[in-house]
Parts: C-alpha cells; structure tokens; sequence
C-alpha cells in the first residue's frame, strides 16, 4: 500500500479546494513568464480572452492598470490581477508582437474549465491509457464515462 501524506497550510486551503472543483473565474488564458512580460501560449477557445481576441504571442502589459512587466511578479501575483469576480471586466493594455501594434482590450472575466484528461490511448481492446493531468473532484465522477465515450470512438 502506498501513502502520501502532506500539510496543507489554512492559508493555502482556499485555492487547494477551488482547484479540485474543476474550474476557476478568470480571462482563459494558457501563459508563460518570458524575459520579464506575460505572453499569452494559448487563449482558451470558447474563453473569455479568446472572444476578445486575444491571441497566441500576444505581450499583457497592463491589467486594470497594474503594471505587470519588469516587476519580477510571481505567478501567484499574476493570477490574483487576472481572476476575479465572475462577469468583472479586465482592462488590458495588450502588445501584439506580430503585428507590432499595441491594442487596449477589454474582457469580461467568465467561468473556466480546467481540462483533466489530456491524452487517451487504446492500446488494445481490453486496454487503453488516459493520462491524468489535473486531479479534481468531479473527475472521479467522470473518469468511467470518458473511458465510454472514448470507446465508443473506435
């Protein structure tokens, strides 16, 4: 038998638990810390910063005018400006590096789904792989389902 047993501060609690729901309030953006700006990998299709145009390479500059380059922020910093209140509005200050323009973009804060499953693989017909990347909650619920649904492709 295997046992992993781990301390999770009160402070910490709060976040643990929203992560295990499933989703989170926020723009819908997959990101990376480059040099010392946050540019956009991925705007979550369907997603708020996605239906604003927000798009892969884009620079985020200014959120509601903080200002989030050349400021060492940690990431912890950078998704306290960028979450909030379900329908809130975020004001961006955006550099479009591929077209060299600077663009001001406002988007409405929504739900936003954290994807569990990110690879399904059958092997044969009485085995298959799914690889696991986010543990949540409902995904217990869900995990027989998306082996049918995933059988059901064949």
């Amino acid at each position: 038998m295997i046992r992993i047993l781990f301390y999770i501060a009160q402070s910490e609690m709060e976040e643990v638990q929203k992560s295990m729901k499933g989703s989170f309030v926020g723009i819908g953006i997959n990101y990376n810390l480059f040099n010392d700006t946050l540019a956009i990998i991925k705007a979550i299709p369907g997603g708020p910063s996605y239906k604003a145009g927000l798009r892969a390479g884009d620079r985020i500059l200014f959120a509601d005018n903080h200002k989030i380059f050349g400021n060492n922020l940690t990431n912890d910093s950078l998704v306290n400006i960028l979450k909030g209140k379900m329908d809130s509005t975020v004001k961006l200050k955006v550099y479009r590096k591929k077209d060299g323009k600077f663009l001001n973009v406002d988007v409405k804060r929504g739900e936003i789904p954290l994807k569990s499953v990110d690879v399904a693989i059958k092997i044969n017909d009485t085995l298959g792989y799914i690889k696991i990347i986010v543990f949540q909650r409902q995904r217990i619920r869900s995990l027989k389902q998306d082996w049918i649904n995933y059988r059901l492709r064949e």
